[in-house]
């Protein structure tokens, strides 16, 4: 292109004012649009994690491995809503598990349902149905809030589990069946 054909630089464009509101609006509705797939992959990203944790502490326990099963649990752990316990630390969950894997106390663990409540780049939190079936054929269902964090080794360890209470349990949807 010659110089002589190309368009000046100086050349101001005018719009109207109402034209200039419709390109902003609609830039708005497209920076909205972007940032709710972000939000939204997030959330299915953190899901994935969470259920990822829930299909591996499961296994681990059902197969009775507890190393497998305690490198998902920090050390730093705390467990409430325990009826007859303020709060359970590792240690205590540790000995308790490893009576009952041993023993072969607990045949397996399964959870159902899967809510998410909260996440960000190191913790996720959630609400499941966990249930707990034991060799003589019973089984403890019970709602349980569980909080894990990718610690430094890159691990997602539960941080802190909170039993919930059968009022709870239904008002979040995850009725036991």
């Amino acid at each position: 292109m010659s110089d002589k054909n190309k368009p000046p630089e100086n050349i101001v464009h005018l719009v109207s004012k109402e034209s200039a509101q419709e390109h902003v609006q609609e830039a708005s509705k497209k920076v909205q649009i972007i940032k709710e797939e972000a939000i939204q992959s997030e959330k299915a990203a953190a899901e994935k994690i969470a259920q990822e944790w829930l299909d591996a502490s499961a296994l681990t326990a059902s197969n009775k491995d507890f190393d497998a099963h305690f490198n998902l649990i920090s050390e730093r752990v705390r467990v409430t809503g325990v009826p007859g316990f303020d709060s359970i630390s590792y240690d205590d969950w540790a000995r308790a598990a490893k009576k009952d894997f041993e023993e072969g106390t607990l045949e397996k663990v399964t959870y159902e349902g899967l809510k998410l409540n909260a996440q960000n780049e190191k913790q996720i939190m959630f609400k499941t149905l966990e249930s707990i079936h034991v060799n003589d054929g019973t089984k403890k269902t019970q709602g349980v809030e569980i909080l894990i964090e990718r610690e430094n080794d890159g691990v997602w360890r539960v941080i802190q589990e909170r039993v919930m209470t059968g009022d709870e349990i239904r008002h979040v949807g995850l009725m036991p069946h």
